[in-house]
Order: structure tokens, then C-alpha cells, then sequence
């Protein structure tokens, strides 16, 4: 294990990784390092693909030298962060994509090259750099399927043809805010989320007709209503216009029916090498007992429960607890059971003794409450899943440094090939259990 700072020594302000990320970019190109033809046509002006004309090996690359650097910022200084598992696929891969609504067009300078003659108060797609009020107007991103483009293409067109206006925060004016679209992977059901300042039923009726006309039409057609001034795409009320309410994937060899917003990795293969990995270092030999903090849907908790004698989820968010829930029964798993806990106050007192604890919170990390539930607990083995190198790596030190854990292994997985992010498995061990 490396050596470590003491925890509680002041550390100068970080950067996002997505800063750093891009700062990176800039270094190769002034190293002259040799760059790709970047598939989309919208790299230069998007914030979604911040590496796209690196090749993948690089890519690869550049991601270790992001979690093995915020490992080194928390003290481990000596560990030795093993190579990046990649993505089975680096384009198509992704089976969920949120765009916003603008009415302000970003152009990008190949738009603005081309001398054509470009709406600007309309836009759907990404927000432009270092802005959220301009939009990149995007036609076309290879990194979600050629049904999710058709799907935003024909919502495009539909918002268009029926004059409909953005939603401005300022003046609170508008109804377009946002549109998620979403394709399992195993499955191939869709989902297509209409979130709008207000509800309107024949509207979203003919949406619905519109998209089945042209065929775009999904699985499933909702319309989240999200009133309040706050920009995100989380809707207060939800109603499906069209199809089931919910879809389902498969990951683990488990089929796991969601809601339509529900959280769900957005890279299904990549999340099958995440799991197994989280399976090959729990080692389970049907007798654990297990903690799954941030269990979503059951995405970890039901492949740990196959090989655990229990396991227990813990989740804020209550439609997920439902879905965790409904998932074990469907795939006929019984040891597996699921409570709603806003983990934000700290673990209940009254869970009990466990053998693990696996973790996989929002990027943020884990809550000092929660950090110390978990030294309380004490168990031998803590996996801690984190989509954010540096909110990971200051989770682990606390740990480490009070809570009675060494960091034992660290392994990168991709699941967001041309992002700056990356998924990181940490391994840590009760030090009397290990000594």
C-alpha cells in the first residue's frame, strides 16, 4: 500500500477532471503527439467528447494518469493503480442521452465556415464551452444509436414544425427544457422523455403521433413536468403518454425492468466488466453477508446476492428501492432485500454485523456520516465503486486514515470512451483482518 499524507493537511483546490482533461488535450497537441480524425462532427464545440480525436490506447492512457494522480493528491503516493479495463464498445455504446433545449444556437466554426444560413434561436443538443446559455444544435452523435439520433431528429423537426418555444429560466417562459432518450442495450427497448415547464396532454398526444408517423416512435413516451427554475432535467411529475411505463435491460445475466427516468449505468457492456470485477474482488463463497449503500435499481446488489448468503440495499430515491425490489423477485432472487434511507443523515443503527460493504455514490462521494457508519460496521472488506477519480480517492483516505481500512487495489474501468470520466474500483481491508 502507498504512503499516505495524514489526513486533515491542507490540499490546494482541485480542478474538475473535465478542466484537467482538457488541459491534457492541449499538452498532446503541443507535444505534437499524433491525433485521429475525430468521427463527430461537433468535437470542437460539444463538452460530451472531450478526447474523440485521441486514439482509444491513448485515451486509455490519459485515464490512469487521471486516477493514479488523485490517488497521489490524497497521500498514496506509492500505489500502484492498475491498468484501465476498456469499454467493449467506444462508439454506440451509450444507452441514455440528455439534450437541452435552447434559444440560443451555439455555431460551431465549421458551421460558421460554411457560410450557410443558420437558425440561431433554436437549438437542440449540448451546451457549447464554458456556457449554459447557448445550445450546439446537434444532428447527429456517435456516441448513442442510430434510432436515439432518428429519435432526437424527429423531436427536432416536431418542435419546429409546431413553433415551439425553449424554456428561459430568467423569465421562466417557454415549454421545451429538455429530452432524454434512452436504448437498452440487451433488450432494445426505448424510452423517450419530453420534459416541458408544463403539462399538456393533447400536446404530448400529438408528439406521440408525430414520432409514430415518421418511424421514430419508442417503447415507451413519457413527459416529465419539471415547473421550477432550477436547471435540470429531474422532472416533479411524470406521466407516460405512450407504451409501458418502464423498460427493461439485462446486465449480469439478470433482467432488470426500470422506470422510465430510473438510474441506470449508461454503458451496459461496460457496466458487465464493472460488475465483474466488483464479483472477482467480493470473492464470495455463499455465506456473506453483504451492504449495498446506493444500491439503485440492484444493478450490484442482485450479482452479489447470487454468490452472497444475503444482501442488503440501501437507496434515497424510492422508485429505485420499488425497482430493486420487483428485479429480485423477477429473477427469483430471495436473499436479497431493499430499504429507502437518505444516507445523507448516516447509516441506520440497527443494521447489524456484515462481511462487505460495496458502495457506488453519486459523484460527490460518500458523506462524512456515511464514512464513519461504515468504520462502525467494521467489516473486512469495503468495494467502493466511484464515477469521480477525486471524490474516490478523498473517500479512501478517510478511510484509511480513520477508519481502521488500507487501500489495497485500485482498478479503472472505462465506461465513458472519449469522456474525461472514468469508473474506478477501490479495495479496501479492515487492517486487523488483514494482518
Amino acid at each position: 500500500m502507498g504512503r499516505r499524507r495524514k489526513h486533515g493537511q491542507r490540499r490546494k483546490k482541485r480542478k474538475g477532471e473535465v478542466e484537467v482533461a482538457r488541459r491534457r488535450l492541449k499538452k498532446l497537441v503541443a507535444a505534437g503527439e499524433p491525433l485521429i480524425e475525430p468521427r463527430c462532427a461537433y468535437t470542437e464545440a460539444c463538452g460530451g467528447c472531450t478526447w474523440q480525436q485521441v486514439p482509444y490506447e491513448r485515451q486509455l492512457e490519459l485515464k490512469h494518469e487521471l486516477v493514479a494522480e488523485a490517488f497521489r493528491k490524497e497521500g498514496f503516493e506509492e500505489l500502484e493503480v492498475l491498468p484501465v479495463l476498456p469499454s467493449p464498445e467506444v462508439f454506440g455504446y451509450r444507452n441514455k442521452m440528455e439534450f437541452s433545449f435552447g434559444r440560443e444556437r451555439f455555431l460551431t466554426g465549421t458551421e460558421i465556415a460554411s457560410g450557410e444560413e443558420l437558425r440561431r434561436d433554436f437549438a437542440l443538443g449540448m451546451f457549447g464551452p464554458a456556457t449554459r446559455l447557448k445550445v450546439v444544435d446537434l444532428k447527429d452523435c456517435p456516441l448513442q444509436t442510430d434510432s436515439m439520433n432518428a429519435l432526437v431528429s424527429a423531436t427536432r423537426d416536431w418542435a419546429l414544425a409546431r413553433e415551439l418555444e425553449p424554456f428561459v429560466n430568467e423569465t421562466q417562459e417557454g415549454l421545451l427544457r429538455y429530452l432524454c432518450v434512452r436504448q437498452a442495450s440487451a433488450t432494445q427497448d426505448s424510452v423517450a422523455i419530453l420534459v416541458t415547464s408544463r403539462r399538456d396532454e393533447a400536446l404530448m398526444a400529438d408528439y406521440v403521433a408525430w414520432l409514430g408517423e415518421r418511424g421514430a416512435l419508442p417503447t415507451c413516451v413519457a413527459n416529465g413536468v419539471r415547473a421550477c427554475r432550477l436547471p435540470s432535467s429531474a422532472a416533479s411529475e411524470l406521466f407516460v403518454d405512450h407504451g409501458p411505463a418502464g423498460f427493461a435491460e439485462e446486465l449480469g445475466g439478470l433482467r432488470f425492468d426500470l422506470a422510465p427516468d430510473a438510474f441506470f449505468q449508461v454503458n451496459t457492456k461496460g457496466a458487465e466488466v464493472l460488475v465483474e470485477e466488483v464479483l472477482s474482488q467480493a470473492a464470495l463463497a455463499g455465506q456473506e453477508r453483504v451492504l449495498d449503500l446506493y444500491c439503485g435499481a440492484g444493478s450490484l446488489s442482485l450479482p452479489l446476492a447470487k454468490g452472497a448468503g444475503s444482501v442488503v440495499g440501501l437507496e434515497v430515491v424510492e422508485p429505485a428501492v420499488t425497482s430493486a425490489t420487483s428485479n429480485a423477485s423477477g429473477n427469483a432472487i430471495e436473499n436479497a432485500s431493499f430499504q429507502v434511507r437518505d444516507l445523507n443523515a448516516g447509516l441506520p443503527e440497527d443494521l447489524g454485523a456484515f462481511d462487505l460493504v460495496v458502495t457506488d455514490p453519486p459523484r460527490a462521494g460518500m458523506p462524512l456520516k456515511v464514512l464513519q457508519g461504515i468504520a462502525k460496521i467494521g467489516a473486512p472488506l469495503v468495494l467502493a465503486v466511484g464515477c469521480r477519480p477525486s471524490s474516490l480517492a478523498r473517500n479512501a483516505a478517510w478511510l484509511c486514515a480513520e477508519g481502521g481500512y488500507e487501500l489495497v487495489r485500485v482498478r479503472p474501468v472505462d465506461l465513458f470512451p472519449h469522456g474525461a470520466h472514468v469508473e474506478t474500483l477501490a479495495t479496501l481491508r479492515r487492517v486487523e483482518a488483514s494482518s
